[in-house]
């Protein structure tokens, strides 16, 4: 069975493509914004590195799994490690925007949950981020995956 790991720039459809895959093979889903907030206490914060590693590490010891994240930090290398196959979905630029900007607006009007508190600034952050994904992100991320993992480019 398998160990995939989605990546792709915010709003090209990680995480409902993941939730999908993850239902279709009955497998035990992870999304990086939920190890990187903690929303359990009155008031939520970002966990520590320490933490987050600790919480990758656990999920990423699993026998098979799907993850899925735009994060590239280096709490999140036992999954990288780990994963047997990596998944990059990569929709073009005007699609991952107009997402973004759709997500912002049902998040802000209660429709959708969040792991973080919805700003203009983190959607500004987010766009500007997904603009530049291919150049500066992605390259990052692909420097991290072991050779002999499966790499699939997945257009949405």
């Amino acid at each position: 069975m398998p160990r995939i790991h989605i990546i792709g720039a915010p709003g090209s459809g990680k995480t409902t493509y993941a939730r999908k895959l993850a239902n279709k093979l009955n497998l035990p889903l992870c999304c990086l914004d939920e190890i990187y907030h903690d929303n359990s206490g009155s008031k939520p914060r970002k966990r520590s590195e320490t933490e987050r590693t600790n919480m990758a590490k656990k999920f990423a010891a699993k026998q098979n799994w799907v993850s899925e994240g735009a994060s590239f930090s280096d709490w999140v290398n036992p999954i990288l490690e780990r994963a047997t196959e990596i998944h990059i979905i990569s929709p073009a630029k005007t699609t991952r925007v107009y997402r973004q900007i759709k997500r912002y607006i049902k998040r802000k009007l209660g429709i959708e949950k969040s792991t973080y508190k919805e700003t203009l600034s983190g959607l500004w952050g987010g766009i500007k981020w997904t603009c530049r994904y291919e150049r500066d992100t992605l390259p990052i991320i692909l420097n991290k995956i072991p050779k002999r993992t499966k790499i699939y480019k997945i257009k949405r």
